[in-house]
């Protein structure tokens, strides 16, 4: 079987488009934020505090890209980082206020 002829490449287009679609709206109400960065605010207003390891996974996110993520929305005051008292390995994530009135 030709894997052009399966329905893969157009699921592959639909999320282009969709993640295009998603800009266009954050871009028309002015917020300067990407769909990942919504989904991790969606996520942190749900269960604020979360693990940062455990957010990758939630988000299906891998580590090293929800690290350089979280690190962006720090700049942009959006989230915070806390480090763990028993275990410095581990980093809490919080949502600030501007965060939730994003």
């Amino acid at each position: 079987m030709d894997f052009e002829d399966t329905l893969g490449p157009w699921f592959g287009k639909i999320m282009k488009m969709m993640d295009f679609y998603f800009q266009d709206i954050f871009k028309s109400l002015s917020f300067e934020i990407t769909k990942n960065q919504w989904i991790v605010l969606k996520k942190l207003s749900a269960n604020d505090g979360t693990i940062q390891n455990e957010l990758a996974f939630i988000t299906d996110r891998d580590k090293t890209f929800l690290t350089r993520l979280i690190t962006t929305m720090e700049k942009k005051e959006l989230v915070r980082r806390v480090s763990s008292i028993i275990d410095k390995r581990q980093n809490r994530i919080y949502i600030t206020e501007k965060g939730k009135k994003l």
